[in-house]
């Protein structure tokens, strides 16, 4: 990493730590807390960014803590040189790079006295001194697993339950003052409670992660929770961890305020904390649509992360009571307020106010009144909440609009304990000539956003198989320190991965570090045939769930020869059509273009072009891109100029005439990108003949 760009340094920070860097063994990292008693020596230290501000000076700070008044907040302060030189290394936005991101610091520690007091800093100005991290990288492994891992029993499915246990064992190993200040005066007691109830305790905390978790409150919400309902938890641990990992951090609970602002509404009082989120769950059960005490905490992060008061979801009850039987649409059955959109986007200055303006912003008033997409996708995700159904707000673009909303709820067909079998039912996702083929979702866990598709595969996995899911879960947890304390060289790295992805072959974490040795030219000779038998299952493994393909797939090319990557993109590509998804397909042709011209293929890049948006004339996301990446081709082709100009005209007299209008962002995109190329290429009968469909298209809609 000596010769690594800055930005080099911050994206594969992880795979240093992960690979056996000598600077982060596990006994140099102090943590937060270790390095606030070491003012005036060099360090290095790693710790979560809670939160971001500025100080006099124009620093922008990391905070260890969610509040910079906070006694124990750790600041790092990335000094205006230091922000420059991010830039240099294209980091713009340093504050959104680091947000809510687990870091490794070094410097020297400086006391700095703020007007509020003073506290423990670490000034930063060089990008390498500052890297993304994996805390995983810092914590030992601990002996048992060490021999777990020597022995094979930690990829054994069987020996599940005693890897499990020396999980939670390291845990507590390591977070000794984190489950004392969460436990407080509680704590013999209820690790008394804990040693009769053993699954409880063990899913616990091997369900808490160090990159997402705020350890000692989650276990102080599982404590209260002990307290308050301690006949309950036999039954309902998963609940109660579900909503120890959701509310420890308020990131992962879902925020409904902006929508109520955009209507002008008022907040009703009476929203529900962590605990009132669990005690409603097992008190409302019974009167649930679906048995939610079957679900693993996996399912249950999506149903206790959300603020809404009582009132609101008793009225759900009676809501979905009464419209069962005629309401196929919860999302449609809420009124378009098509003020708002007056308001908002076409500037009208008489247009009136919300419907909802003034009024209380209850799930009541949003099905009396409405509002836009954004708050049928709230007030239908909310209510299927109230009724212990998972279920997310999702929002993404179209195909040639903006951005849109709808929800999607998890519909079960049948659940026990050890097994779900679901659906995930999107309700107002598609819209006329719309496509959202993706959109993105709240983690409730992570507190960051995802894709609805990679929500749709976490659950499929935890709810088919939970053993697999968890134990391949546990052993990537571990295998950054492992390749530390073990020493790996790249031969034990990829024996590791492949073991884990025999325990679950759709273990993301083991895919996503077998792509990045592989991008790291690590995987060659003896280690390419492994990667290249890995890429040949990738598109069989993720079948249905094509994004995570194409996640990973470039990266695990980086085998292969040119002449293989062409293939492997023809092939993935076509892959991406026979699932539908013109989003990804574009991707990979544009991708495919840029190999086939390295390998002085213009003529065929711009055929495979051409077909590909003839083939999809409405994909207005990637149309443009296409036909702009066509305009460096065409060139080298001849009668390639006069041949792309020719298709910009009859793609842009298509779209007119399929769209009904002129006026979209992407008739405006390609009618000015048309006139661009034409002119450019001083093609006058083009231009001419450009401007002559315009009109006949525009002439055909009056007609209408």
């Amino acid at each position: 990493m000596s010769n690594a760009s800055p930005r080099l340094v911050l994206l594969l920070a992880v795979a240093v730590l992960a690979l056996g860097s000598a600077r982060a063994r596990s006994d140099e990292v102090l943590t937060a807390a270790q390095a606030a008693d070491k003012n005036g020596q060099d360090i290095a230290m790693w710790m979560r960014v809670r939160s971001i501000g500025t100080s006099t000076g124009g620093f922008i700070d990391l905070l260890s803590e969610s509040s910079y008044q906070h006694p124990d907040a750790f600041f790092i302060r990335i000094s205006p040189k230091g922000q420059e030189l991010f830039k240099e290394a294209q980091i713009s936005d340093v504050a959104k790079h680091f947000r809510q991101q687990t870091i490794k610091v070094s410097g020297k520690v400086k006391t700095v006295n703020f007007n509020f007091g003073k506290r423990p800093s670490i000034e930063v100005d060089a990008p390498g001194q500052i890297e993304i991290a994996d805390p995983e990288a810092f914590q030992a492994p601990g002996e048992e697993i060490v021999e777990l891992y020597k022995s094979g029993k930690l990829f054994q499915r069987d020996a599940y339950k005693h890897v499990r246990a020396a999980f939670a064992k390291r845990f507590e190993a390591n977070h000794q003052s984190d489950l004392k200040k969460g436990y407080g005066e509680d704590q013999s007691a209820i690790e008394a409670w804990f040693a009769d109830n053993a699954d409880a305790k063990e899913n616990l905390y091997t369900a808490l992660v160090e990159r997402h978790d705020n350890m000692a409150k989650a276990v102080a919400i599982f404590k209260e929770i002990w307290k308050q309902h301690p006949e309950s938890l036999q039954k309902w641990s998963q609940l109660a961890i579900a909503t120890a990992v959701t509310w420890d951090e308020e990131q992962g609970v879902y925020d409904y305020r902006p929508h109520q602002v955009r209507v002008q509404s008022t907040l009703p009082d009476g929203a529900l904390d962590a605990l009132a989120n669990y005690k409603y769950i097992i008190d409302s059960e019974k009167q649930f649509p679906q048995k939610a005490h079957f679900y693993p905490w996996e399912f249950l992060v999506f149903v206790v992360n959300h603020r809404t008061p009582l009132s609101d979801r008793r009225w759900a009850h009676t809501f979905f009571q009464s419209s069962k039987s005629k309401t196929k649409s919860w999302h449609q059955d809420i009124p378009y307020d098509h003020g708002i959109i007056k308001r908002e986007i076409e500037m009208d200055p008489n247009a009136p106010k919300p419907k909802m303006a003034g009024r209380p912003y209850t799930l009541e008033n949003l099905h009396a009144y409405g509002g836009v997409c954004a708050h049928q996708a709230d007030f239908a995700c909310r209510t299927a909440k109230s009724l212990g159904i998972p279920a997310v707000y999702c929002s993404g673009a179209s195909a040639y609009r903006d951005n849109h909303a709808w929800w999607m709820y998890v519909y079960v067909n049948s659940a026990t304990k050890d097994e779900i079998k679901f659906s995930l039912v999107s309700d107002g996702r598609f819209d006329g000539k719309d496509n959202y083929y993706t959109g993105q979702v709240l983690d409730p866990h992570s507190g960051a956003t995802m894709l609805d598709r990679d929500m749709e595969r976490r659950l499929w996995l935890a709810g088919t198989d939970r053993v697999g899911k968890r134990l391949s879960s546990l052993i990537m947890r571990v295998y950054p320190s492992l390749a530390q304390a073990q020493s790996f060289d790249v031969k034990d790295k990829v024996k590791y991965l492949d073991q884990c992805l025999k325990v679950s072959k759709h273990n993301e974490d083991a895919w996503l570090q077998f792509a990045l040795l592989a991008k790291r030219g690590e995987l060659s000779d003896e280690n390419k045939k492994i990667a290249v038998g890995h890429l040949a299952t990738l598109s069989q493994t993720f079948a249905n769930y094509p994004d995570f393909i194409w996640r990973v797939f470039d990266d695990l090319t980086e085998v292969s020869t040119p002449a293989e990557r062409i293939k492997q993109y023809e092939s993935v590509q076509a892959q991406f059509e026979k699932a539908k998804r013109p989003d990804l397909a574009c991707d990979a042709r544009l991708k495919l273009t840029d190999l086939l011209v390295e390998q002085s293929k213009q003529s065929t890049a711009l055929t495979g072009l051409t077909a590909l948006v003839k083939k999809y004339p409405s994909e207005g996301r990637y149309v443009p891109k296409m036909l702009k990446k066509a305009e460096t081709v065409a060139p080298s082709v001849k009668g390639g100029p006069a041949q792309l100009a020719g298709l910009y005209s009859d793609m842009v007299a298509g779209m007119i005439t399929y769209y009904g209008s002129d006026s979209t962002v992407y008739a405006k995109t390609m009618i000015q990108q048309a006139r661009a190329f034409v002119q450019e290429q001083d093609l006058k009968q083009a231009s001419a003949n450009l401007e002559n469909r315009i009109r006949e298209a525009k002439s055909k809609l009056k007609a209408k």
